[in-house]
């Protein structure tokens, strides 16, 4: 763990510049020693040796202009990667879980990425404590006290609740809040990920909607992982039209291959129910596919209160009334 506060700013520029070599790759390394004429570099083969043969084959002044010169790029570079972990756009993982937990004036903040091949975990934590920002990552980057692009999404966020001086790498306020176009959406998203489902049916397939927001998470029957949807809509009709449409084809979708069965709810806080059944098209189409099922006929009313009978909770059941 890592803790950012200091009160010597000479303590503070040697971290940051000890932490900017940490973020960035070994090739990476490599280029700035051709750079800025640091040489002798080619005979450290690992990552930690050749950093602290910068370290000490650079003076201050040195190192100080690779600072100046190199943050931006690199610091840019971070963000880049961040925003699309952020929007589901990372090619090797995908952020799974982030939880919030403040007792004792103690804030932390952790969040949980998957990777899409194999079976490994990414854990990432900031915590906040007496004024002080201890940081904790178990990726390549942050386990070498570096600035990945993990860390750098709970910075966005912590952001938006304090202000922070001292950020590492010199890190303003600015910087992050010129991606605030998705900040907002991605606080949407944790706020959906961090409540209770508003519809779920029986095999946990869920649903989770805050006004236009919705996220949607089922168990991959390929990876047995948890796999997620977030949208935002941009009215209720559209919201409504997609719930509708989506959670009519998981009734009528058995459990099992070969079943002869509709799927069940377990919950349901939207109403999406009474909605469906207002809705004659979607629901002749359950209606049908119970007939095919059962060779029975029941009527509406009854196919209604059947597929209600399972649910433990709900707050917007309607009477049905086949006009509304």
């Amino acid at each position: 763990m890592k803790i950012f506060k200091y009160k010597d700013k000479n303590l503070l520029y040697m971290n940051n510049f000890k932490k900017l070599l940490n973020s960035i790759t070994i090739e990476e390394l490599k280029r700035i020693c051709n750079v800025y004429g640091i040489y002798g570099y080619s005979k450290y083969k690992k990552k930690n040796e050749l950093i602290n043969f910068i370290l000490t084959a650079t003076t201050k002044e040195e190192q100080d202009k690779i600072y100046i010169k190199e943050r931006k790029q690199i610091i840019n570079k971070i963000l880049s990667m961040a925003y699309n972990l952020i929007i589901f756009n990372d090619k090797l993982e995908k952020i799974t879980n982030i939880k919030f937990k403040c007792e004792n004036n103690v804030f932390i903040l952790t969040m949980l990425c998957s990777g899409f091949v194999g079976n490994w975990d990414i854990n990432t934590e900031l915590k906040i404590e007496n004024n002080e920002i201890i940081e904790n990552c178990n990726c390549r980057i942050g386990i070498n006290n570096g600035l990945c692009k993990h860390l750098m999404i709970l910075y966005i966020i912590i952001c938006l609740n304090y202000d922070i001086c001292n950020l590492p790498l010199d890190i303003t306020k600015n910087e992050i809040l010129k991606f605030e176009p998705i900040i907002s959406n991605f606080q949407l998203y944790i706020n959906l990920k961090n409540s209770d489902p508003t519809i779920k049916f029986e095999d946990n397939y869920c649903y989770y909607i805050n006004n236009l927001a919705l996220l949607t998470t089922w168990i991959s029957p390929f990876t047995l992982k948890q796999d997620e949807k977030f949208e935002i809509f941009i009215d209720s009709i559209s919201l409504d039209n997609k719930l509708k449409q989506h959670v009519t084809n998981r009734i009528i979708d058995p459990l099992k291959k070969g079943e002869k069965s509709l799927r069940k709810l377990k919950i349901d806080n939207y109403g999406i129910l009474y909605k469906i059944f207002c809705d004659n098209k979607l629901r002749n189409k359950i209606l049908k596919t119970y007939i095919e099922y059962l060779n029975e006929q029941p009527n509406i009313s009854d196919l209604y209160e059947l597929l209600y009978e399972n649910i433990d909770e709900n707050k917007n059941k309607n009477p049905l009334i086949l006009d509304c």
